[in-house]
Protein backbone atom coordinates (compact mmCIF):
# COMPACT_ATOMS: atom_id res chain seq x y z
CA UNK A 1 0.00 0.00 0.00
CA UNK A 2 1.48 3.32 -1.02
CA UNK A 3 -1.33 5.88 -0.84
CA UNK A 4 -4.33 6.08 1.48
CA UNK A 5 -6.96 8.79 1.07
CA UNK A 6 -9.34 8.93 4.01
CA UNK A 7 -10.34 12.56 3.54
CA UNK A 8 -13.93 13.81 3.80
CA UNK A 9 -15.13 10.98 6.02
CA UNK A 10 -16.46 10.98 9.54
CA UNK A 11 -13.43 9.36 11.15
CA UNK A 12 -13.08 10.13 14.84
CA UNK A 13 -9.87 8.25 15.64
CA UNK A 14 -6.83 7.23 13.58
CA UNK A 15 -6.43 3.46 13.37
CA UNK A 16 -3.16 2.47 15.07
CA UNK A 17 -2.27 -0.04 12.34
CA UNK A 18 -1.58 2.86 9.95
CA UNK A 19 1.69 3.43 11.82
CA UNK A 20 2.88 -0.06 10.88
CA UNK A 21 2.05 -0.34 7.18
CA UNK A 22 4.13 0.84 4.23
CA UNK A 23 2.47 4.14 3.40
CA UNK A 24 4.15 6.82 1.29
CA UNK A 25 1.29 9.30 1.11
CA UNK A 26 -1.62 9.81 3.47
CA UNK A 27 -4.59 12.18 3.49
CA UNK A 28 -6.99 12.38 6.43
CA UNK A 29 -8.11 15.97 5.79
CA UNK A 30 -11.59 17.30 6.46
CA UNK A 31 -12.49 14.77 9.10
CA UNK A 32 -13.77 17.52 11.36
CA UNK A 33 -14.29 15.31 14.41
CA UNK A 34 -10.96 13.51 14.15
CA UNK A 35 -8.95 14.00 17.35
CA UNK A 36 -5.93 12.35 18.90
CA UNK A 37 -2.36 12.11 17.65
CA UNK A 38 -0.89 12.28 14.16
CA UNK A 39 0.71 9.20 12.66
CA UNK A 40 4.33 8.46 13.51
CA UNK A 41 4.93 6.27 10.46
CA UNK A 42 8.45 7.20 9.27
CA UNK A 43 7.74 5.89 5.74
CA UNK A 44 5.22 8.63 4.96
CA UNK A 45 6.74 11.42 2.89
CA UNK A 46 3.52 13.30 2.21
CA UNK A 47 0.61 13.69 4.58
CA UNK A 48 -2.41 15.98 4.83
CA UNK A 49 -4.17 16.78 8.09
CA UNK A 50 -6.28 19.83 7.14
CA UNK A 51 -9.33 20.57 9.26
CA UNK A 52 -8.78 17.96 11.96
CA UNK A 53 -8.32 18.22 15.72
CA UNK A 54 -5.12 16.19 15.75
CA UNK A 55 -2.02 17.03 17.75
CA UNK A 56 1.54 16.25 16.68
CA UNK A 57 2.70 12.97 18.23
CA UNK A 58 6.29 13.23 16.99
CA UNK A 59 7.66 16.42 15.49
CA UNK A 60 10.31 14.40 13.65
CA UNK A 61 7.73 12.69 11.47
CA UNK A 62 9.02 13.42 7.93
CA UNK A 63 5.75 14.50 6.35
CA UNK A 64 4.84 17.21 8.85
CA UNK A 65 5.34 20.77 7.69
CA UNK A 66 4.55 24.16 9.15
CA UNK A 67 1.52 24.57 6.90
CA UNK A 68 -0.62 22.59 9.31
CA UNK A 69 -2.18 24.35 12.25
CA UNK A 70 -1.32 21.48 14.56
CA UNK A 71 0.17 21.76 18.01
CA UNK A 72 2.40 19.24 19.78
CA UNK A 73 0.49 16.84 22.01
CA UNK A 74 0.67 17.73 25.67
CA UNK A 75 3.30 15.72 27.45
CA UNK A 76 1.98 14.53 30.78
CA UNK A 77 4.81 14.27 33.29
CA UNK A 78 5.31 10.99 35.09
CA UNK A 79 5.75 10.65 38.84
CA UNK A 80 9.46 10.07 38.16
CA UNK A 81 9.56 13.41 36.32
CA UNK A 82 7.97 15.01 39.41
CA UNK A 83 10.60 13.49 41.71
CA UNK A 84 13.40 14.46 39.35
CA UNK A 85 12.16 18.07 39.24
CA UNK A 86 11.86 18.10 43.02
CA UNK A 87 15.45 16.89 43.42
CA UNK A 88 16.70 19.55 41.01
CA UNK A 89 14.67 22.18 42.87
CA UNK A 90 16.45 21.11 46.07
CA UNK A 91 19.84 21.29 44.26
CA UNK A 92 20.44 17.58 44.66
CA UNK A 93 22.74 15.90 42.18
CA UNK A 94 20.65 13.01 40.88
CA UNK A 95 23.69 10.84 40.12
CA UNK A 96 25.31 11.49 43.49
CA UNK A 97 22.07 10.62 45.26
CA UNK A 98 21.98 7.36 43.29
CA UNK A 99 18.51 8.29 42.11
CA UNK A 100 16.93 6.22 39.41
CA UNK A 101 13.22 5.80 38.86
CA UNK A 102 10.92 4.00 36.45
CA UNK A 103 7.17 4.10 35.96
CA UNK A 104 4.41 1.67 35.09
CA UNK A 105 1.94 2.08 32.23
CA UNK A 106 -0.08 4.56 34.32
CA UNK A 107 3.04 6.77 34.73
CA UNK A 108 3.19 5.90 38.43
CA UNK A 109 6.44 5.07 40.20
CA UNK A 110 7.14 1.34 40.23
CA UNK A 111 10.93 1.26 40.80
CA UNK A 112 13.24 3.48 42.87
CA UNK A 113 16.96 3.46 43.50
CA UNK A 114 18.26 5.84 46.20
CA UNK A 115 21.08 6.41 48.66
CA UNK A 116 19.72 7.37 52.08
CA UNK A 117 23.03 8.93 53.12
CA UNK A 118 23.05 11.37 50.16
CA UNK A 119 19.65 13.00 50.71
CA UNK A 120 17.90 14.90 53.47
CA UNK A 121 15.06 13.46 55.52
CA UNK A 122 12.63 15.82 53.78
CA UNK A 123 13.72 14.54 50.37
CA UNK A 124 13.52 10.91 51.51
CA UNK A 125 9.98 11.51 52.77
CA UNK A 126 8.99 13.02 49.42
CA UNK A 127 10.49 10.14 47.42
CA UNK A 128 8.82 7.53 49.63
CA UNK A 129 5.42 9.24 49.38
CA UNK A 130 4.73 7.54 46.02
CA UNK A 131 2.93 4.49 47.36
CA UNK A 132 2.58 2.78 43.97
CA UNK A 133 6.26 1.78 44.23
CA UNK A 134 6.68 -2.00 43.92
CA UNK A 135 10.48 -2.25 43.95
CA UNK A 136 13.27 -0.35 45.70
CA UNK A 137 17.01 -0.66 45.75
CA UNK A 138 18.34 1.45 48.59
CA UNK A 139 21.70 2.12 50.15
CA UNK A 140 21.09 2.69 53.86
CA UNK A 141 23.08 4.09 56.74
CA UNK A 142 20.00 4.34 59.02
CA UNK A 143 20.50 8.08 59.48
CA UNK A 144 16.95 8.88 58.39
CA UNK A 145 15.11 5.68 59.32
CA UNK A 146 14.58 4.78 55.66
CA UNK A 147 13.51 1.21 56.36
CA UNK A 148 10.92 2.32 58.92
CA UNK A 149 9.53 4.81 56.40
CA UNK A 150 9.46 2.19 53.66
CA UNK A 151 7.53 -0.12 56.00
CA UNK A 152 5.02 2.62 56.78
CA UNK A 153 4.58 4.24 53.36
CA UNK A 154 4.88 1.59 50.66
CA UNK A 155 2.13 -1.03 51.05
CA UNK A 156 2.57 -2.27 47.46
CA UNK A 157 6.28 -3.00 47.77
CA UNK A 158 7.14 -6.46 46.41
CA UNK A 159 10.92 -6.33 46.15
CA UNK A 160 13.43 -4.61 48.41
CA UNK A 161 17.18 -4.70 47.86
CA UNK A 162 19.23 -3.21 50.69
CA UNK A 163 22.85 -2.16 50.50
CA UNK A 164 23.83 -1.86 54.12
CA UNK A 165 26.61 0.29 55.55
CA UNK A 166 25.76 -0.35 59.22
CA UNK A 167 26.41 -3.43 61.35
CA UNK A 168 22.80 -4.37 61.99
CA UNK A 169 19.39 -3.47 60.65
CA UNK A 170 15.99 -3.80 62.27
CA UNK A 171 13.97 -5.61 59.62
CA UNK A 172 10.92 -5.90 61.91
CA UNK A 173 9.91 -2.44 60.69
CA UNK A 174 9.04 -4.08 57.36
CA UNK A 175 6.45 -6.51 58.78
CA UNK A 176 3.51 -4.42 57.49
CA UNK A 177 4.62 -5.06 53.91
CA UNK A 178 2.28 -7.94 53.08
CA UNK A 179 3.19 -7.92 49.37
CA UNK A 180 6.94 -8.09 49.98
CA UNK A 181 8.21 -11.30 48.38
CA UNK A 182 11.90 -10.48 47.86
CA UNK A 183 14.28 -9.07 50.44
Amino acid sequence: MIYRDLSYNDIKELPEFLNAINLKEFDISYNYNLSGKTLINKNISSCRFYETKLCIADEKTPCLTSIYDLQPCEIIPTECDEIDSYLKEKNIDVEEAGFYCSVDSDKKVDYLNIKEQEISEEVLDKILSYNSTTEIKISVDNSKNALTKIGQNLPNLKKLTIQNSVKSLNLKVLKKLKSLSYL
